[in-house]
């Protein structure tokens, strides 16, 4: 997996290819550019409610373990 220390957001016009370095990344869908030099693809996902479900989660679960292991 490429890595690339700045996050793509869809307010910018093109970005910087992690893979080729040119600055051709282009937004084609809401969430979803495309290298017009490379044709390197990458998709983003608005993951932040997820995370937040995910911590409540292991919160919650850690919580009930903590309960059950002190019966």
């Amino acid at each position: 997996m490429f890595n690339d220390p700045r996050p793509l957001t869809p307010s910018d016009p093109f970005h910087i290819c992690p893979r080729c370095g040119k600055q051709a990344m282009k937004e084609v869908e809401q969430n979803h550019f495309h290298c017009i030099w490379c044709g390197f693809d990458r998709r983003i996902n608005d993951l932040s409610d997820n995370n937040l479900i995910t911590a409540l989660a292991i919160v919650i679960a850690t919580c009930l373990i903590v309960v059950l292991l002190s019966l």
